[in-house]
Formats: C-alpha cells, structure tokens, sequence
C-alpha cells in the first residue's frame, strides 16, 4: 500500500513539474510575442469648420454689391468716398473670420494632445498589465516546478 500510494505521489509530482514546466514556457513565449499596442488618435484627421466663414464671407460679398450700386448711382463722389468704408468693413470681418478659424484650430490641437497624453497613459497601463500577467504565468510555472520537487521527496517519504 505505501508503494502504491509513493507511486502516485511520483506521478503528481511529476505531473506538476511538467505542467510548472509548459506554463513557465507558454509564459516566455507569450511576453517573446508581445505585440505592442498603437492607439490613433481620432482628433489628429479634425479639420477647422469654413461653413460659417463661407456664409459670412458670401454675405459679405451680397452687402459690398449693394452698396457698390448704391454708391455708383450715387455718382463719382459717392463712389470714392463710400469704396474706403466698403474696404474696412471687408478687412474687418477677413480679420474675425481669421481669428475664428484659428480659435477652432487651436480647440483641435489641444484636443488631440490631450488624446495622445490619455492614449499614451492606457497604452502604458494595457501593456504593462498584460506583461505582467505573463510574468506571473511564468512564476506559477516555476513554483509548480519547485514545489513538484518538494512533493517528490515527500511522497518518497524523505
């Protein structure tokens, strides 16, 4: 009866070792075929919104018309003095037209690195969490590997 049950101490325990041994190496091979992570970042491809800047620009341009045939009917004086304030009145709003496209440019770029700060934080913590669960996979299989041998010489009762 003792050598049967030794025998099936020798068997576990060698089992455990070749089971320690195929996940320590399942383990290595997992982290040896890591593939690292690439997150895009969906604002980076955002353009600037020209719609309101083409509307305002198309209504500009309907505004300098009428007044450019009322100046004309109103003779040369009117003409030449009316075509400065038509002109300011163009550069001004060119000027916020201008600054709004840039303020839109400005929301973008802070968006996107603002992304790739978040993007970079998850990527670290994925990839740091999955390498360090194939660490562990490979300290269970080493344990299982050293505890087959405690088991061994238990079971051979020395």
């Amino acid at each position: 009866m003792a050598v049967a049950t030794a025998g099936i101490g020798v068997a576990t325990s060698t089992a455990k070792f070749f089971e320690g041994r195929a996940m320590q190496k399942k383990g290595e091979r997992y982290i040896e075929d890591f593939q690292w992570q690439d997150l895009s970042n969906p604002f980076e491809s955002q353009q600037v919104s020209t719609m309101g800047a083409d509307m305002l620009t198309e209504q500009q341009q309907q505004r300098d018309a009428s007044i450019l045939e009322a100046l004309r009917k109103g003779g040369t004086r009117s003409l030449v003095g009316g075509l400065g304030k038509v002109e300011e009145q163009g550069n001004k709003l060119d000027s916020q037209i201008a600054a709004n496209l840039d303020e839109q440019r400005k929301a973008i770029n802070l968006a996107a690195s603002g992304q790739d700060v978040r993007n970079q934080a998850m990527k670290e913590k994925r990839q740091g969490d999955e390498l360090a669960g194939y660490g562990n996979m490979m300290n269970v299989g080493l344990g299982m590997k050293q505890g087959s041998f405690g088991d061994l010489l238990n079971s051979a009762g020395l």
